[in-house]
C-alpha cells in the first residue's frame, strides 16, 4: 500500500537542479523591514536551496538572497524552516544536516549548528539556550544551544518526528509522515503521554483557549482511501475532543495547516483547495476558503499580524515555484515567483 511519505520521496528524487529565475545578483539587504521571506526547499540532491525575499509595500522580490550576502555561498540542500529570535535567523536546512544562522538585518551567516548524520526539520525555541530540532528519520528531537551554536544531545523518542508546537505547558510533536502525537516535558525532556490520531499528520497549531489542533491530510492512495480529518483536542487530558471529516484526502504537504492570528479559524490545506474553519462554535464549521485546480499545493502559512494567507505552488517541483498571497476573503491578493519548490514562509520580525 502506497502513502504520502513514498509519494513524497519520489517527488523529491525527480525534482532537478534547477536555479532561480529572474534573480538579482545583488539584491539589497540592509532594509530588511516589511520583508516576508521565502525558503526555497531546490531539488532534493542539487544543492540549490534559495532565499527570496518579498517586500510587500513596494512589490519587489528578490532571488537568491543570502547567496548575494555571503559572497555567493550556496545554502545547502533542501530548506525546511525557518525560525527567529534575538534578532537572528534559524534555517533549517534538512539534507546538509545543519541549520544555519543569519542575522536578520543583513541575512549574513553568523555560524552553523551541525545535525551529524540528522535529518531536521523544525526548529522550536525553548530558551537562548536550549532549543529542539525534529527529525524526519532520526527517531527523536535533537537538543542544541542556539546561542553557542553547538549540538547538545539527541532525545529518543518511540517516533520520527515532524513539527513540534508549545501547548498545554508542553511540547506537542507530530510523527514524520504518520498518525501519532507524542507530548514532552521541556523541564525535564520525558514523555508524559502519546495519542494516535489518522493518516497524514502534518500540522499542529494551538487556539486561543488553548485547545491542541491537528490536522490530518489522509492517504489518497489506500484501498479505502483515508479521508483528510481535523482533531480538537484537550492537551492536558490528552485526548481526542471534537473532530471534522473532509470529503477527500489533502494532498501530501509540508505544512498542512495555518491559524488566524486571533486564533479563531483554522486553515487546511486540500488537493486544489483551502478549506476556512471556525472554531469559535461547540463544534468546528467548515467552508470553501480558496480554490485553484492550477496550483500544486505544497504549503500554507497565515501571517502573524495581517491574518492573509499564502499558499505555496511547488509546481513541477524542478522549476521555479510560486507563493499565492490571499486576502482574509480568500481572494487573490498578489503573486509572486520565487525559487524551487518554495516551502518555508517567514514574516520578518515574528
Amino acid at each position: 500500500m502506497k502513502t504520502y511519505k513514498y509519494l513524497f520521496l519520489a517527488l523529491v528524487f525527480l525534482a532537478a537542479c534547477n536555479s532561480d529565475d529572474e534573480s538579482n545578483e545583488n539584491p539589497p539587504v540592509g532594509d530588511s523591514s516589511n520583508l516576508v521571506l521565502i525558503g526555497n526547499e531546490g531539488g532534493f540532491g542539487a544543492v540549490n536551496a534559495s532565499l527570496t525575499s518579498i517586500d510587500e509595500t513596494s512589490g519587489e522580490v528578490n532571488q537568491n538572497v543570502y547567496a548575494a550576502a555571503n559572497d555567493n555561498a550556496v545554502l545547502g540542500d533542501v530548506f525546511q524552516s525557518i525560525s527567529e529570535t534575538n534578532g537572528e535567523l534559524y534555517f533549517v536546512v534538512n539534507n546538509s544536516e545543519k541549520v544555519e544562522v543569519v542575522d536578520a538585518q543583513n541575512f549574513s551567516s553568523t555560524r552553523i549548528i551541525p545535525i551529524a548524520e540528522g535529518s531536521p526539520r523544525y526548529m522550536h525555541h525553548i530558551s537562548d539556550e536550549r532549543a529542539y530540532v525534529t527529525d524526519l528519520f532520526g527517531g527523536g528531537v535533537h537538543e542544541v544551544n542556539p546561542t553557542a551554536g553547538t549540538y547538545t544531545g539527541f532525545l529518543e523518542m518511540s517516533m520520527n518526528t515532524e513539527h513540534i508546537v508549545p501547548t498545554g505547558g508542553e511540547l506537542a510533536v507530530s510523527e514524520a509522515f504518520g498518525s501519532r502525537i507524542e507530548f514532552i516535558d521541556p523541564a525535564t525532556s520525558a514523555s508524559t503521554g502519546m495519542l494516535t490520531l489518522s493518516a497524514g499528520l502534518n500540522g499542529l497549531k494551538t487556539d486561543a483557549q488553548g485547545n491542541l489542533w491537528a490536522y490530518c491530510a489522509g492517504d489518497g492512495f489506500s484501498a479505502p482511501e483515508i479521508p483528510a480529518k481535523l482533531y480538537k483536542i484537550d492537551p492536558i487530558a490528552k485526548v481526542k475532543t471534537d473532530s471534522l471529516i473532509f470529503d477527500s484526502p489533502g494532498p501530501y504537504a509540508s505544512v498542512g495547516l495555518g491559524i488566524s492570528p486571533n486564533g479563531n479559524k483554522l486553515y487546511c490545506l486540500g488537493a486544489a483547495s483551502v478549506m476556512e474553519v471556525d472554531i469559535t462554535g461547540d463544534s468546528p464549521v467548515a467552508s470553501e476558503f480558496y480554490e485553484n485546480a492550477d496550483i500544486t499545493f505544497y504549503s500554507i502559512h497565515v501571517a502573524p499580524v495581517s491574518g492573509e494567507v499564502v499558499v505555496a505552488d511547488a509546481k513541477d517541483y524542478s522549476q521555479p515555484g510560486e507563493v499565492v498571497f490571499l486576502n482574509t476573503d480568500g481572494t487573490e491578493k498578489a503573486t509572486y515567483n520565487t525559487g524551487v519548490v518554495p516551502n518555508a514562509v517567514h514574516w520578518l520580525g515574528n
